[in-house]
């Protein structure tokens, strides 16, 4: 009978393109991270929704958590969430047979748990924070990192609660590292999105040491960022531009990877999955997002009682009454672009006193680009807006998993639905994890 594990580890590598890896730089570069996990692991090649605009990753990854194709579980938006149970989801069986729990930023995952050892939800929702005040400072840092990323603005509150993360989970060898790409941002300003990545990692590390929670995952979103952003970088930059943001990443995610297959490989299991992943647009497309969303609205003359930014380009707002939202979508439908026939938001999800609503116009906005209001009037729209980047990635439907030869359960198919990730990784869990 094999050992029992003391715990399980989910590492949740968002939207990562392991494929165009090993294309691309496997052979060229020393991948002693991502060389071990296809080597030493079980690999299983996962698959999305056919419908492209479910592939999404706040819906495929509650596919993942549920076990459920979007038809099922219904939830289309960031936010979605907290308005259902999630009973019987991925978190809540694992503790209910007795294991205990810790997350950091599972996308689109409320806290619902009982007693989690540690939880910092994702930024982009509303939800309970368990952990302590320390870890309560941790998602307020983030909500405000992450929500105003775009205009660069990290506040004096955040600025110090960096500085607890790195007093409180750093050694000293990290410190350097921690220095060495924060000084690569100022040229490279991928880097950015690594910077938080390694805060996460150094506080998952951390909370695991301190609280030992059997099942712990963690997400990490700056490889999704960076795909999204540059994946043609490429093919737009000069030969003499010698920077290459991917491979960057790559080699960020691959020190992190080595550091937890070294850390875990005696007494912890490590399960490895992207959810879906990114391949490139053909045409790159503009990410814009408004600068003062209650401001803007109110110019535009609606009447609401909130508005939630959510995630880039997403905003979600709430009304007192049907009857003002069903008004808020109309005038939203006119506004449109002078000298063009596209609308500047679309998308629309009416929810009776809510509505969600995406800024869709995906060419670049200049100094010269009006939009036409529904009184007639014409506003300068670059004003109103914050560039988020150009997108030249777009989502795939396939994924990737690995799963540590420790915490298998038994021979997997080589190809499955994401969803299908939930079950095993229950098992994994149950069977391999001693309580």
């Amino acid at each position: 009978m094999s050992k029992k594990l003391d715990s399980i580890i989910l590492i949740q590598l968002n939207e990562v393109n392991l494929d165009f890896l090993k294309k691309q730089y496997l052979k060229k570069y020393p991948f002693p991270g991502f060389n071990k996990l296809m080597a030493e692991f079980d690999t299983q090649i996962t698959y999305a929704e056919e419908n492209y605009e479910l592939l999404e990753p706040w819906i495929q990854w509650v596919s993942v958590y549920s076990g459920k194709k979007f038809d099922e579980h219904r939830v289309f938006h960031l936010g979605d969430t907290e308005q259902i149970s999630s009973e019987n989801w991925l978190l809540d069986k694992i503790e209910k047979s007795g294991f205990s729990i810790g997350c950091i930023s599972p996308m689109n995952m409320p806290n619902r748990l009982k007693n989690p050892k540690f939880y910092i939800p994702d930024p982009w929702i509303k939800s309970n924070v368990s952990g302590g005040n320390f870890c309560k400072r941790v998602y307020e840092m983030l909500v405000q990192v992450v929500g105003d990323n775009s205009v660069g603005s990290i506040s004096k509150k955040s600025f110090l609660t960096i500085i607890e993360v790195i007093i409180k989970t750093f050694r000293p060898i990290d410190f350097f590292y921690f220095i060495k790409i924060c000084s690569k941002s100022y040229n490279k300003k991928w880097y950015k999105a690594l910077v938080l990545d390694y805060l996460l990692f150094r506080l998952h590390n951390i909370l695991n040491e301190k609280k030992y929670p059997k099942f712990s995952t963690v997400f990490f979103n700056a490889g999704a960022h960076i795909q999204h952003h540059y994946f043609r970088w490429r093919e737009d930059k000069s030969k003499s531009d010698k920077r290459d943001p991917l491979l960057d990443m790559f080699q960020f995610y691959d020190k992190l990877l080595l550091e937890y297959i070294q850390k875990t490989k005696e007494n912890c299991g490590l399960i490895i999955a992207t959810g879906l992943s990114q391949e490139p647009f053909l045409k790159t497309q503009y990410y814009y997002r408004l600068k003062n969303h209650e401001e803007f609205l109110r110019k535009i003359g609606l009447v609401f009682k909130k508005v939630n930014p959510r995630m880039t380009r997403d905003f979600d707002i709430e009304f007192l009454s049907v009857t003002h939202n069903e008004a808020a979508q109309k005038l939203l439908e006119k506004c449109k672009i002078l000298n063009e026939k596209l609308a500047l938001f679309g998308e629309f999800d009416n929810r009776s006193n809510r509505l969600f609503v995406t800024l869709t116009y995906p060419n670049e906005i200049t100094e010269e680009t009006k939009v036409i209001l529904p009184n007639g009037s014409y506003m300068n729209l670059n004003s109103e807006v914050v560039f988020v980047a150009k997108k030249n990635g777009m989502h795939c439907s396939k994924g990737y998993a690995y799963f540590s030869k420790n915490c298998l359960t038994k021979t997997n198919p080589k190809s499955q639905f994401v969803g299908n990730l939930n079950s095993k990784i229950i098992a994994a869990v149950r069977k391999n994890v001693k309580i």
